[in-house]
């Protein structure tokens, strides 16, 4: 999914320096900005990279981790990359400002113990209450999307 602001600042920026500052660079940018905007988080973001031709979905499997992932698995590919636990819990937590699918999250939502081990303890039930207002049983796949945010 493609962020009109994204092409905007990419198309301003191909006018102002061609071939100089990828979409990729645009995104890390906005990403550190994000997080200090949220929480005065500030880390540095070096610059250079390039944008990719081709879509190389193995290339991202390897280098992403799943939304699937509690604490343990999570902190143990962040550490795989160089990054500590801190750093693991800056980056995620710009990502908590999104859109999610119920059903990425909804087999937990419904289950008798919501805590899938002990780095993953149970949602708050207040939490649990109004997500179970937007996000019904599943029945399909494609269950609705919802905008969520911390």
């Amino acid at each position: 999914m493609r962020i009109r602001v994204i092409d905007e600042a990419k198309a301003r920026l191909e006018a102002a320096c061609p071939k100089t500052v990828s979409c990729v660079d645009i995104l890390a940018f906005a990403t550190r900005e994000s997080a200090y905007q949220l929480g005065g988080i500030s880390y540095a973001v070096p610059a250079g990279h390039h944008d990719s031709l081709v879509f190389r979905e193995d290339n991202m499997l390897q280098n992403l981790p799943p939304p699937s992932f509690n604490a343990k698995p999570l902190v143990d590919i962040f550490a795989s990359k160089g990054l500590s636990t801190d750093e693991m819990v800056t980056l995620s937590g710009v990502h908590s400002i999104g859109v999610s699918r119920c059903s990425v999250f909804s087999e937990r939502l419904y289950a008798v113990d919501n805590a899938t081990d002990a780095h993953d303890p149970p949602l708050d039930a207040k939490y649990m209450a109004f997500l179970g207002t937007i996000c019904p049983r599943p029945q399909s796949r494609n269950s609705a999307a919802i905008h969520w945010w911390h």
